[in-house]
């Protein structure tokens, strides 16, 4: 047997065009593809945010931040 294919047919309005056919596999390696982004991101959110949390445990930044400031920090969090 043959590879296995996931046929996307054609909208209505292009109906007389030839229909698409992609392997299985490359979808499956999409949806890999996909998961590892979003864990890559999610990683990357976790890191900006510890270094935030650094920054703001100095001394200095109370003093600085005025309440404006504090409620724009707190959309981060």
């Amino acid at each position: 047997m043959g590879p296995q294919f996931c046929p996307l047919f054609a909208a209505q309005a292009e109906a007389t065009r030839p229909l698409i056919v992609i392997p299985l596999s490359a979808l499956q390696h999409a949806g890999t593809s996909t998961l590892a982004l979003h864990l890559l991101q999610s990683a990357l959110v976790h890191v900006k945010t510890m270094l935030l949390q650094q920054v703001l445990a100095e001394l200095a930044w109370p003093k600085k931040l005025n309440d404006e400031g504090q409620r724009g920090l707190t959309a981060l969090f």
